[in-house]
């Protein structure tokens, strides 16, 4: 999604841009790009009776530890810098040439 957003900035500003990130930097923490955050996300999941276990639900959670990745305030190894919001990202992207 990064990518492509980042080429339909680059053809619609004209800028021309070689390597991206040090622009895709310059921009985190600003409107252009949206911080990803830890979510309470949870997966129900019922059992059938012809499982034979204990337990008919159980509640999975994303996210959450004993994983060893997850997603956290600023840049994390999951969401990066976040997700670019459509025309803040447009207009910024390129213009600290």
């Amino acid at each position: 999604m990064v990518a492509a957003t980042v080429a339909v900035a680059k053809a619609s500003s004209g800028v021309k841009v070689g390597l991206a990130t040090p622009y895709l930097y310059s921009m985190a923490g600003s409107q252009a790009i949206r911080d990803v955050r830890p979510a309470s996300a949870a997966t129900w999941y019922r059992r059938g009776a012809d499982t034979g276990q204990l337990w008919l639900e159980t509640l999975y959670m994303w996210d959450v530890k004993p994983q060893s990745l997850q997603s956290s305030e600023g840049w994390d190894p999951v969401t990066g810098l976040g997700v670019p919001t459509g025309a803040a990202f447009l207009k910024q992207f390129g213009a600290q040439r």
